[in-house]
């Protein structure tokens, strides 16, 4: 496999939570970059979590504007073993994109991936789309 280059970025550290950001060349892949991003593990609520989640998909979103990235494709940030509550994660991301792209020319397309049919539903609906 190609190495692949980085560089790393640190974004918030309330008490024990250490939210980085970093991207990467995407070596063999059909990409040119991958934006990595580890979300914050669910404590029900009052840790700031849903702070942390919003910075996590503003800092991509900034890092993809900062490259020139025209297309970005999220999985559920947090939503598997960190137990970030689906629906209030998906609201958070989807806010977050729609925001970002008022004012901003890159990305121009993001793409959300779930892979549970649940998080998949709670997608289209907060975007408007159809089953």
């Amino acid at each position: 496999m190609a190495e692949a280059g980085w560089t790393g970025r640190s974004i918030a550290r309330p008490g024990a939570i250490f939210i980085a950001w970093m991207e990467t060349t995407a070596g063999e892949m059909p990409a040119r970059w991958v934006i990595h991003t580890a979300g914050p593990v669910w404590s029900g609520g009052d840790r700031n979590e849903d702070a942390l989640l919003a910075s996590c998909y503003r800092n991509s979103l900034a890092l993809a504007e900062e490259h020139g990235i025209k297309t970005l494709a999220f999985p559920c940030i947090s939503t598997g073993v960190y137990g970030f509550p689906g629906d209030r994660a998906c609201h958070i991301a989807v806010e977050e994109v729609k925001r970002f792209f008022v004012a901003r020319a890159f990305p121009e397309r993001v793409t959300f991936v779930c892979f549970l049919d649940r998080d998949a539903e709670l997608y289209r609906r907060a975007l408007g789309l159809p089953k």
